[in-house]
């Protein structure tokens, strides 16, 4: 059993690793279209950080590993992303295909090699807005105002940048096109 508790203090120093995450899940940077690796790296970064907001949002904290920062430390209650089924698919996936050189890699054929990001980043790109609103709302009187402001921006239908087109071996197109029309709510 973990007894760390974070203070007001502490809750709101680390707002802005928080807006880190979730601004690196929801927004996507400029980059040359034609350079496959930086493709592969603006994805790979989407995904790498919806997986840490996945276990922000479903951890709560009796199970907190350590000082991790939960959701529940903010009063937004820690609840499954995924359908149970599915969950445990998704995020072994995750784990082996982008955090670890694995033997399940050499197995995947062409067509189940694409990271399957449609199922992935869309449930964690909605409850990371929810989540931003429940900040938002909460109205912590010692949150500066640079904070207050950046998390305002993230609500804000201009803050999801250009979309990406991908032909990389890990990602579709078709992918892709479809979780940026799920990010800008098109």
């Amino acid at each position: 059993m973990n007894n760390f508790s974070p203070t007001p203090a502490q809750k709101i120093a680390v707002l802005k690793e928080i807006r880190y995450e979730i601004e690196s899940l929801l927004g996507t940077p400029n980059y040359d279209s034609a350079d496959e690796v930086i493709l592969e790296t603006v994805y790979f970064r989407k995904m790498a950080h919806g997986r840490a907001l996945h276990t922000f949002f479903t951890t709560p904290t009796p199970n907190r590993w350590k000082n991790d920062v939960l959701s529940e430390d903010y009063a937004f209650t820690a609840l499954a992303i995924f359908q149970p089924l599915k969950a445990e698919e998704l995020l072994e996936r995750f784990n082996q295909a982008l955090f670890h050189i694995s033997y399940s890699r050499v197995r995947r054929t062409p067509g189940d090699k694409a990271w399957p990001i449609e199922e992935f980043l869309p449930p964690i790109i909605d409850r990371s807005k929810a989540f931003v609103s429940h900040v938002l709302s909460l109205r912590w009187p010692n949150i500066p105002k640079e904070e207050q402001l950046l998390w305002d921006r993230m609500l804000t239908p201009a803050y999801v940048r250009i979309p990406l087109a991908q032909s990389t071996s890990n990602i579709a197109v078709s992918q892709v096109a479809s979780v940026e029309r799920f990010i800008r709510g098109t």
